[in-house]
């Protein structure tokens, strides 16, 4: 079997690549390729923001030993936040994040609809970045994870990767669509088109603005929800369980 690896975000300390390297020893029977698509800067112990201060610069050295790393490429932090933030100054998304039942999901004392739409734009953006390096590749799966999962915790790759399934696990069934728990999940390859688009920040806000199951969902912004509709309702994908919800070392941070 042949995998590729899309890694994605911050790193945000290099003992989270030991975690990962524990995992993809445990997994050294399955060739697995590597996509890295992170920022210039590692990033820091909690969530993170463009205010924030960063000292430790970051470049593919720091990923030596992981393994084939068949893509990297290091954003700049401050200008891809800044392309996100003009982003969320269209019309349409403001016109979208004042809505009340999306404004009264979000606790203004430790959040705000602007920080929460900039979460979920960020994380589509660098995955459908890393995504787009796959398109004339043949794999027979593809592994999303983050560099900050507890990747030594996680159990040994499926074999038998069914055709239009995706395998991972779930917070809760939502409107009849589960709600996939997005940091770790396996599909086939013969799924990444579908991948992609639900990645690409266009169809994400095409989904806000005309799904209502976005806004009557109680949990503020929700990534996972967005990538749920689109995998599972839009896309007609299956989710298949698997035991993946292993934490995230990152502590939360509210603005």
């Amino acid at each position: 079997m042949k995998y590729a690896l899309i890694l994605s975000g911050f790193l945000r300390k290099e003992e989270n690549l030991n975690n990962l390297k524990v995992w993809l020893d445990a997994n050294s029977d399955k060739e697995i390729d590597i996509y890295i698509n992170t920022y210039n800067v590692m990033g820091l112990q909690t969530k993170t923001s463009v205010e924030d201060e960063y000292d430790q610069k970051i470049n593919r050295n720091t990923f030596l030993g992981l393994g084939n790393i068949a893509h990297f490429e290091c954003a700049n932090f401050t200008e891809t936040q800044k392309y996100i933030k003009d982003f969320i100054r269209k019309e349409e998304i403001q016109s979208f994040l004042s809505q009340p039942n999306i404004v009264g999901s979000i606790d203004k004392s430790k959040t705000s609809t602007d920080w929460e739409m900039n979460k979920l734009l960020s994380q589509f953006y660098m995955n459908y970045k890393n995504l787009q390096n796959l398109k004339n590749i043949k794999y027979d799966g593809v592994i999303k994870s983050r560099f900050d999962l507890n990747h030594n915790k996680l159990p040994s790759l499926e074999d038998n990767l069914q055709d239009g399934t995706v395998y991972g696990d779930c917070h809760k069934i939502w409107k009849k669509i589960p709600v996939i728990y997005d940091p770790y999940f396996i599909m086939p390859f013969t799924c990444i088109k579908s991948l992609i688009k639900s990645y690409d920040i266009s169809h994400a806000l095409e989904i806000m603005r005309e799904r209502k199951e976005i806004t009557e969902w109680k949990g503020g912004i929700s990534c996972e929800l967005t990538l749920s509709l689109s995998l599972f309702f839009l896309e007609g994908l299956k989710l298949s369980k698997i035991k993946s919800k292993v934490g995230i070392n990152r502590h939360a941070k509210y603005r």
